[in-house]
């Protein structure tokens, strides 16, 4: 019968903190190459790994609030959140200042937004005149007679986009469109206002002749 040499007990309690340590040591700082954290083997120059079960939920904390990149700035990232690691893009900053909730910035504007948004005062700045020239003595307005034709014509108001126009572009400038329909409603306040004159004339005509027919 063979003899089984038995460890003292303070090597079998080293042996075990060593092989305990060895399995939950996931944090990889070598003198050149990629830095891990969480992760034994990093694919990037820093590879943070969390697992989605792991609470608190944090992964990197930046007390100044910002993170920069170097090199082709203009398009990297400052901050990217993806969804539970889905191929969707909730938030991201690019380089250039672009900003894209739910979505990638679309190129030419500094917001994208895919979803509702909600506000409690939304300014539009506007770089066009304010209608208030529809005022203005020398104004061509339209004559109805032509505004029922060119509605009768094209099926929308002069100056305003048709509803295939709206489709095909697939989106509307607020700030552009708000001063197209105050337009409209200054011209049809002018219409009101050459009806009400043209009302009033044939009220007087109709008084006179009235009063003409009684005193035959």
């Amino acid at each position: 019968m063979k003899h089984v040499k038995i460890l003292p007990l303070a090597s079998l309690v080293l042996a075990f903190n060593i092989i305990c340590f060895a399995l939950q040591a996931q944090n990889t700082f070598p003198s050149s190459g990629n830095v891990g954290i969480g992760v034994l083997s990093p694919s990037a120059k820093m590879d943070l790994y969390m697992a989605a079960s792991a609470s608190p939920q944090y992964g990197v904390l930046l007390h100044t609030g910002s993170f920069y990149t170097g090199a082709n700035a203009a398009n990297s990232y400052f901050l990217k959140m993806i969804d539970d690691g889905g191929p969707a893009t909730k938030f991201i900053v690019q380089g250039d200042g672009s900003v894209g909730i739910n979505t990638m910035p679309s190129t030419g504007y500094a917001l994208s937004v895919n979803g509702s948004a909600i506000f409690t005062r939304a300014v539009v700045k506007l770089y066009s005149n304010w209608p208030d020239y529809v005022f203005k003595k020398n104004y061509p307005l339209t004559s109805l007679n032509h505004l029922a034709d060119y509605i009768q014509k094209n099926e929308h108001l002069p100056g305003l986009p048709s509803a295939s126009e709206m489709q095909q572009n697939g989106q509307v400038d607020l700030g552009q469109i708000n001063v197209k329909l105050l337009e409209k409603i200054e011209e049809l306040t002018l219409y009101m206002i050459e009806l009400k004159k043209e009302n009033n004339n044939v009220k007087h005509r109709l008084k006179a002749l009235e009063q003409a027919t009684r005193g035959k």
